[in-house]
C-alpha cells in the first residue's frame, strides 16, 4: 500500500503537537528567556480545570515542501489529573482519505519550575497570563524539537478568548507557524 504524503503529515503532527505531540532533542530554550516575575506572580486556578471537557474544530498544518496549509476536522478531550496541575489530552483527527487518527499525550505545567511536560519532555514556561476565569488566558512554551532529522527552536501558545481554545505551535528560525487548532466546546 503507498503511503499518502498527508498521512505522514498528519501521524508527524500528532507526535508533535500539544499538542503534541514531541519527539524532543535538548529541550533547554536557546536564546529565548521567560520573564520569571510574570510567570511567578501569576497564580491563577489549574489551567486544565478551566479547558477540561470535549472541544471540536480544526487542526491547520503547514507543508514547508510547497508553502501550504491544509485543514482537517478534530476532536480534543481534555482530562484533568487528580495531582498537581496536568492534563491527559485525547486527540481525534480524521484525515482526508476518511481515517480517524487516535492519540493521547499527557501534559503537565509545573509554575514554581517554570517547566510545561509533554509525554515527559520538558519546555521552559515563557508566559502565563490570566485562566483565572473561564473567559481568558495564555500560556506559552519555548524549547526544541526534531524536525526532519534536525534539531529546530520551538514555541507553542494555547490561548483561549472568546469561549475560543487556539493552541499554535512555530518552529524553525525564524519561527514559523507549524500547526495550529482553533477549538470550541463541544455542543
Amino acid at each position: 500500500m503507498a503511503t499518502n504524503p498527508n498521512n505522514r503529515l498528519i501521524s508527524t503532527f500528532i507526535v508533535c503537537l500539544a499538542l503534541p505531540v514531541l519527539v524532543i532533542v535538548g529541550c533547554q530554550s536557546r536564546g529565548q528567556t521567560a520573564d520569571t516575575r510574570q510567570v511567578a506572580a501569576e497564580q491563577s486556578p489549574n489551567v486544565f480545570a478551566i479547558l477540561a471537557g470535549a472541544w471540536e474544530g480544526t487542526l491547520e498544518y503547514a507543508d514547508f515542501s510547497d508553502d501550504s496549509r491544509s485543514q482537517i476536522p478534530v476532536i480534543v478531550e481534555i482530562t484533568p489529573l487528580d495531582l498537581g496541575e496536568g492534563a491527559r489530552l485525547r486527540f481525534q483527527f480524521i484525515e482526508p482519505s476518511g481515517d480517524t487518527i487516535r492519540s493521547a499525550e499527557l501534559h503537565q505545567l509545573n509554575r514554581e519550575q517554570r517547566t510545561y511536560t509533554i509525554d515527559g519532555a520538558a519546555f521552559q514556561v515563557t508566559q502565563i497570563s490570566g485562566f483565572s476565569t473561564a473567559a481568558a488566558g495564555r500560556l506559552s512554551w519555548a524549547g526544541s524539537e526534531i524536525e526532519n532529522n534536525q534539531e529546530v527552536p520551538l514555541r507553542q501558545t494555547i490561548e483561549l478568548r472568546d469561549g475560543i481554545l487556539t493552541v499554535q505551535k512555530e518552529t524553525r528560525a525564524p519561527l514559523r507557524f507549524r500547526n495550529g487548532l482553533r477549538l470550541q466546546r463541544k455542543q
